[in-house]
């Protein structure tokens, strides 16, 4: 190693008479270490601070919190509605001669003085309707409850695609150092292979594979280069921020094993799994209508009560204040109606059965749904916990192997140095190292993006004992 590390210098700041169709020179000037400096303009960001902006800045987010102020305020008229009477003002005049426009008579026909009232007035008010109405405010209810659930999901969905996208760039950028390095190490391999054809020590082929292995690893430079300024936009999409916006990260990624057995996760996702309670929901409803509809399928008297108007009457006779219930009366008294309508003939069927039937049917579709949803969660759970157990031996393999490329390459390019080996046992030792290095960093955060999926799958924001925010390295 003492070798390299003396020859190192020469061979990279060395002139060499031999030119080249590539300027080596120009290409080391922009990976040179300043290169691994922050740039000024990119905006320095924490994982914590991705979060926390995401969730204030994001626009569906922004559109989500005014989405449930609509929620609630439909809620409230469905509340109101089903347990409180509706009590109005009401302002109501007949028209009135305000001006003539033309007139071919010596009088105008409309009264030149308003006429009308003012009055507070409730409507009629539901006292017992054998439960049909209540089956409405139950199923509406539900769907509130559930909107809102939606809400918080989709807010917990948006947090775990940001540490997503923040480690998927993290990973992006720490390929980005390892091509820089297989670039660094090309460079030296191609210079040190020219050097060596003018000493007469190799001959031109292993001089262009040299120069095959430089090119490549610079396309391959140039490649990730473009994969980190489309990852930036997509995070800059989620965070809120200018498209143009460039991220200093600074927080790596803490590789972490699942500490969440595969029955435990089951037991979480038939409380809280979006799937589940979103089939559970239409299940419920839809049972509730068919009962409904079995309800409006019988003579049942439905029982109100008119709790009447005070009207304040004006005219050109003058002003009275009148209280009246039920036609000119002002007693207040529960009244029972039925009104129903049977069809013996034409749409609905007979006796109205083909909507008996239909409800039935939405009642068979929801519960084979909601049988069906619970399969495929359980099934989507263990084939999660298979991956991520495969990814945390892969992360294993991955870390164990990268010990021994690294002291492969060392020997290698310290041997063709030497002259004791000659160049495709260098680029291969070269290509393993690169390899293996990639593939733990991709490994790592392949881990981390299935362990989000099936915590969102469970409906949790993070795994009992551990929080996704604190994956960082210290």
């Amino acid at each position: 190693m003492k070798r390299i590390l003396f020859t190192i210098p020469f061979i990279l700041f060395g002139s060499f008479t031999h030119a080249q169709d590539i300027d080596l020179n120009e290409v080391e000037k922009k990976i040179k270490p300043k290169m691994f400096a922050p740039s000024p303009e990119a905006k320095v960001i924490s994982l914590h601070d991705a979060i926390s902006q995401g969730l204030r800045l994001n626009s569906q987010e922004r559109i989500r919190g005014y989405r449930k102020g609509l929620i609630e305020l439909n809620w409230k008229d469905t509340f109101e509605g089903f347990w409180f009477p509706q009590l109005s003002l009401t302002i109501n005049t007949s028209d009135h001669h305000v001006q003539s426009v033309y007139n071919n008579q010596n009088e105008t026909l409309l009264s030149k003085t308003p006429s009308g009232f003012v009055g507070l007035e409730f409507e009629d008010y539901t006292v017992f309707n054998w439960g049909r109405d209540y089956l409405d405010y139950l199923n509406e209810k539900a769907s509130y409850l559930r909107e809102n659930q939606i809400l918080t999901e989709q807010k917990r969905d948006l947090r775990f695609r940001i540490i997503d996208k923040y480690f998927n760039l993290s990973l992006l950028k720490q390929i980005r150092l390892i091509k820089k390095t297989q670039l660094r190490h090309t460079s030296f391999i191609y210079k040190l292979s020219k050097e060596k054809l003018s000493l007469g020590k190799i001959n031109r082929q292993e001089l262009l594979q040299g120069k095959e292995e430089f090119l490549r690893a610079h396309q391959e430079f140039q490649d990730i280069n473009a994969q980190v300024a489309t990852t930036e936009e997509e995070l800059a999409e989620l965070l809120g921020d200018d498209l143009s916006t460039t991220y200093t990260l600074t927080n790596q990624l803490k590789y972490s094993p699942l500490n969440i057995q595969k029955d435990e996760t089951v037991s979480l996702a038939q409380q809280k799994s979006p799937q589940l309670r979103q089939a559970n929901v239409e299940l419920e409803n839809a049972n509730r209508s068919f009962e409904k509809n079995l309800k409006d399928n019988l003579p049942l008297p439905k029982f109100t009560v008119r709790l009447g108007a005070y009207r304040h009457s004006f005219s050109n006779q003058g002003s009275q204040d009148s209280f009246t219930t039920y036609g000119d009366d002002n007693d207040v008294e529960i009244a029972a109606s039925i009104n129903m309508k049977w069809k013996i003939f034409g749409s609905g069927g007979f006796l109205n059965s083909r909507e008996r039937e239909r409800e039935y049917f939405n009642k068979r579709i929801a519960e084979i749904e909601f049988t069906e949803a619970k399969r495929d969660v359980k099934v989507a759970i263990s084939t999660f916990h298979k991956q991520i157990s495969h990814l945390e031996k892969k992360v294993e393999a991955s870390e164990a192997r990268l010990k021994n490329s690294r002291l492969l390459f060392d020997s290698a390019l310290d041997r063709y140095i030497s002259g004791k080996t000659t160049f495709p046992n260098v680029a291969l030792a070269l290509d393993s190292l690169i390899n293996t290095e990639e593939a733990f960093e991709r490994a790592k955060y392949e881990h981390l993006a299935q362990k989000l999926n099936l915590a969102n799958l469970a409906g949790v924001d993070d795994f009992p004992g551990e929080k996704f925010d604190n994956l960082v390295v210290r």
